[in-house]
Order: C-alpha cells, then sequence, then structure tokens
C-alpha cells in the first residue's frame, strides 16, 4: 500500500523538516528590487529639480519684468508732470527774483530715476530759419560759428523744405546739422545742447532783447544792419529793463529802414520755451527735448525729441 506524499508547505524550511516532506521545498524568487526603486528615486528628484528650476527662472523673470514696467510707469507719468508743470511756468521760472536768465538747470529724484533739466528759453536765441531767409546756408554756418563755436558736426547742405519756399525750413536739428558724423547719443546731445544754447530752429523768428545774451544780440543788429546799434541797445536795457524795444529803437538816430528791420528782428517777451530732460537709472540714460508754444500757463503744440 502506498501513502501519497503531502504537498502541504512545511512551516519552516530546516534539514529536519525537509526530510519529513520528501526533500528540499524550493523557494520562491525574491521580488525585492533595492536598485530600481533608487533609480525611480533619482529620476523623480531630478524631474522634481529641473521643475523648481524652471518654476524659479520664469518667476524671476516675471519679477523683473514687473520692475521694469514700474519703473517705465513712473518715467512716464514723471517726465508728463515735469514737462507740464516746467513749461506752464516757463516765463515765471526764468524771470524768478526779476533776473532774467536763459537757461536754468534744475535736478530732480523720483522714484529710482533722476531727472536733470534745462529750462530755455527759445524766444531769446537767434532764429536759424529767420537767418536762413536772410542769407541762406552760408549765412548760417556763419552765425552757427559765431555764437558758438566750431562744433564737431558737418551742415547739411540745403534744408528739407527750402525749395517749397517754407518760412521756417528747418524743423528740427537733423535738417542743421548731419548728427550721423558723431560716435554716440551722448556726445550728440551733448553737442546739440551746447549748438542750441545761442541759435534754434523754433519761435517766431523775433529775439527777446531782454533776456538775450550780448553775441546774440550784436549778431541780430549785424544782420539787420545796424552794427552800431548793439551797444547802445545793450547800455539802454540795463538802465531800463522793463521798457518797451520799440520804445528804446525810437531813441535812437535810425533811418526808417533800419528800424523796420530792427523791429522784424527784436522783440520784448517770447511764447516758445525748451525742457531737455535727461534720464538716468540703473540701467541707461535717456535724453528728450520738449518745445511748447505757451498760451497762459497751458504749453501747446509740444514738440518732443528723443535720443
Amino acid at each position: 500500500m502506498t501513502t501519497k506524499r503531502s504537498l502541504k508547505k512545511p512551516p519552516c524550511c530546516t534539514a529536519a523538516t525537509s526530510r519529513r516532506y520528501g526533500g528540499p521545498w524550493p523557494r520562491r524568487p525574491s521580488r525585492r528590487r533595492p536598485g530600481f526603486v533608487l533609480l525611480m528615486t533619482l529620476v523623480l528628484i531630478a524631474i522634481f529639480a529641473l521643475a523648481m528650476v524652471g518654476l524659479a527662472r520664469h518667476s524671476l523673470r516675471v519679477a523683473f519684468e514687473a520692475i521694469e514696467c514700474q519703473e517705465r510707469v513712473q518715467r512716464h507719468w514723471g517726465r508728463v508732470s515735469l514737462v507740464q508743470s516746467a513749461l506752464g511756468r516757463a516765463e515765471v521760472i526764468l524771470s524768478e527774483r526779476d533776473r532774467q536768465r536763459l537757461e536754468i538747470a534744475q535736478e530732480v529724484r523720483l522714484g529710482g530715476t533722476r531727472f536733470v533739466l534745462v529750462l530755455g528759453d527759445e524766444g531769446a536765441k537767434v532764429n536759424l530759419n529767420h537767418v536762413y531767409q536772410r542769407g541762406g546756408t552760408a549765412a548760417i554756418r556763419k552765425v552757427t560759428d559765431e555764437l558758438v563755436g566750431i562744433l564737431p558736426l558737418r551742415y547739411q547742405r540745403n534744408p528739407p523744405n527750402a525749395k517749397a519756399g517754407d518760412f521756417k525750413p528747418y524743423q528740427s536739428w537733423g535738417q542743421v546739422f548731419d548728427c550721423r558724423s558723431l560716435s554716440n547719443s551722448e556726445t550728440a546731445v551733448r553737442t546739440l545742447m551746447q549748438a542750441g544754447a545761442q541759435v534754434t530752429c523754433w519761435g517766431s523768428g523775433k529775439l527777446n532783447v531782454r533776456r538775450a545774451s550780448q553775441p546774440s544780440v550784436e549778431t541780430v543788429c549785424r544782420i539787420a544792419g545796424a552794427t552800431e546799434v548793439a551797444s547802445k541797445l545793450i547800455d539802454e536795457l540795463a538802465l531800463n529793463p522793463t521798457t518797451p524795444v520799440e520804445e528804446l529803437l525810437s531813441r535812437f538816430d535810425l533811418q526808417d529802414s533800419q528800424r523796420q528791420e530792427l523791429s522784424g528782428w527784436l522783440s520784448d517777451h517770447s511764447t516758445c520755451y525748451s525742457l531737455w530732460i535727461t534720464m538716468v537709472d540703473n540701467t541707461r540714460s535717456r535724453h528728450e527735448m520738449h518745445i511748447a508754444q505757451v498760451s497762459g500757463e497751458d504749453p501747446a503744440d509740444v514738440v518732443c525729441f528723443s535720443w
């Protein structure tokens, strides 16, 4: 009689139980894979690290854009407010404390931007459009060299609107000078500010003798054919600064043609003013020139040039 061998798994795999159940019981293969788990863990850590780096870069870019946008908004509204307040009160500012000044400089800091302002009276400068009507481009070059000196600029040969007979053919400095000869914008701005200290392309064409410099008065009198009047006019203005220019001219022994010519060149008030703005922040410098015809306290027809 044969007996069936039990297929029941022994409680433990020892030598005794192996003999009791008819031999060694085969062990199941182990399912533990420590190398694979470690690899997956490292992969997940790497993915998480890359995701965090991308998120950090995105957050940094958004922060920089927000800061730049904030500075741009501050710069814009700071510039707008300065232009309105300075050009709207230009006559009062330039006549402060009964001192007639051709230009005045001021520095203002708004937020993280430093604004350097130069307010000027365009009516107290020799008008190049008026000079061009008298002597063409040769006269413009002579007047500029006399009042400003030799500049590192090439003169434009012909103004763009001269052939059309426009009374004001020059509407910007780029039509007077060839600014491409300058190395960079900083040099261009310094040179144009130097040129624009005594001459201008804007305004009525008449020279405000109350605020103009002595060389400007002498140049205008020379162009008008009354060179000897310049010194007398300057002396009379020093003694009678509020006397109208027409009354001052009536005191001089002049021919009717000379008096009429001088009346077309000289004035005792201004309606056109300029404001140079240099905006300096942590990244760069920006330059703007604003020209405005002022009526009362409201600047009208503001023209802006930027570099």
